[in-house]
């Protein structure tokens, strides 16, 4: 096992490299505009696996269409929104105190369609062999977004992280709903211009008003739809 304890990583770039990181501990670390698993083609993407970052910051970091498996995050202090895009989740536990994380199926805001489609191939395959990808049920994030990663592949709170499901907003009024400034309206009307079957929504406990995340939760819950 690699142990790595209070470095600073800067300007580190895995593109089309095809590489494999196993093996490791982070504590402690900096990441300062890393790339990981920016490829070309799904024969190009990294993997990581059997990695422990804790106690570690980032800023300007993406995480691409690599492949995280056994991965453990805790305490993650981002600064900007750390994106991943593309990547492929197998059993990836966040934990304690985590900073601004968005998750995409897509390759990127300007994905082409014919990488995008063998993406979403390559990573069907490699869901038939995922018990589950993330697990979010012991963290307390500062936002939190997940596109296009079914439900039923992520370990969560059900009090504090919510299934809106597609079948449940058909007739919809969610004008019916008082958003209370939170940024779900949003997420939801993305939710609904893809063509995803459900969307995981979850508290981010660690924002200044928390408590008004949780109250539209409860909200959507009790309107029909969303689902603990």
């Amino acid at each position: 096992m690699e142990n790595n304890k209070g470095k600073v990583f800067d300007d580190l770039r895995d593109i089309n490299s095809g590489s494999l990181f196993q093996n490791m501990n982070f504590e402690n670390c900096k990441f300062i505009s890393c790339y990981f698993s920016y490829s070309s083609e799904m024969s190009k993407r990294s993997y990581a696996k059997n990695i422990v970052l804790k106690n570690c910051e980032q800023k300007n970091c993406v995480v691409y269409q690599g492949v995280l498996e056994n991965i453990t995050i805790e305490n993650l202090k981002t600064h900007t929104l750390l994106q991943f895009w593309g990547t492929f989740f197998k059993k990836v536990i966040f934990k304690g105190q985590v900073g601004k994380i968005m998750i995409s199926n897509y390759l990127s805001p300007m994905h082409n369609e014919l990488a995008q489609s063998a993406l979403c191939e390559a990573n069907s395959m490699l869901f038939k062999e995922t018990d589950w990808s993330i697990d979010i049920s012991s963290a307390e994030f500062q936002e939190l977004t997940i596109r296009g990663l079914p439900s039923k592949y992520i370990l969560r709170n059900s009090e504090l992280q919510i299934v809106v499901k597609r079948d449940l907003l058909e007739n919809a009024d969610l004008s019916m709903v008082d958003f209370r400034g939170t940024y779900y309206k949003t997420s939801i009307e993305l939710f609904l211009d893809r063509d995803d079957e459900d969307m995981v929504l979850a508290a981010p406990m660690m924002h200044k008003k928390s408590s008004d995340y949780v109250n539209v939760l409860d909200d959507l819950v009790k309107l029909g739809y969303a689902i603990r």
